[in-house]
């Protein structure tokens, strides 16, 4: 049930930046997806990847992916209940993504996440939060996390600097910003300079 909710609410609300995303990456390619919640972006890509896996710790939203890639014959597509936060290894792919994924766990576990998309991805696609430039754009962001059961760790994030500012605490990173249609949501394409073996 909560998948079907899921569904109904934000992923409509999030179509469009998951339609930006879906521009980013190339046809024929891997994705592994971390924080894939009910698989929504993967289903998106399923005409375009040659195999995709997403990984999230939430059994009941992993348990409606599985049905619907049952049901749309996705034999490409598969997902995995995982802890994330746990993670020491993941599968080498050509793209990694996280989307509004990094806000919602501890700094140094989102910092451990993010250098191991590094390691085992050729492109890193992550979505996320960034600083908001109003009054009413900061309101609305602390309404949408303030009563969430991470608002501790979004609090963390946010004193950190946003996405921006786990990106700059991995040295030799650039990446490159894309704004979508919401002012505090940004899309960043990584690209590691020299690959450091963490």
């Amino acid at each position: 049930m909560k998948g079907k909710i899921k569904a109904n609410t934000v992923d409509k609300y999030l179509l469009p930046i998951r339609k930006q995303i879906v521009d980013l990456i190339g046809s024929n390619s891997s994705v592994v997806e971390l924080g894939c919640g009910n698989g929504d972006l993967l289903f998106h890509l399923s005409s375009k990847i040659n195999q995709g896996i997403g990984y999230d710790n939430n059994p009941q939203l992993i348990t409606y992916a599985k049905e619907k890639s049952k049901t749309l014959n996705l034999k490409h597509i598969s997902f995995e209940c995982s802890d994330l936060s746990q993670s020491t290894e993941a599968p080498c792919s050509d793209y990694s993504i996280a989307s509004l994924f990094y806000h919602v766990m501890p700094k140094e576990t989102a910092i451990n996440l993010l250098k191991l998309q590094l390691k085992h991805a050729k492109t890193v696609i992550i979505c996320g939060f960034s600083a908001p430039s109003s009054s009413k754009q900061s309101f609305l962001l602390w309404l949408d996390q303030r009563f969430s059961g991470h608002f501790k760790n979004f609090k963390e994030y946010q004193n950190f600097g946003y996405m921006e500012g786990l990106l700059n605490s991995i040295e030799n990173l650039e990446y490159r910003c894309i704004d979508t249609f919401d002012p505090v949501i940004k899309i960043y394409c990584l690209e590691q300079l020299d690959k450091l073996s963490y």
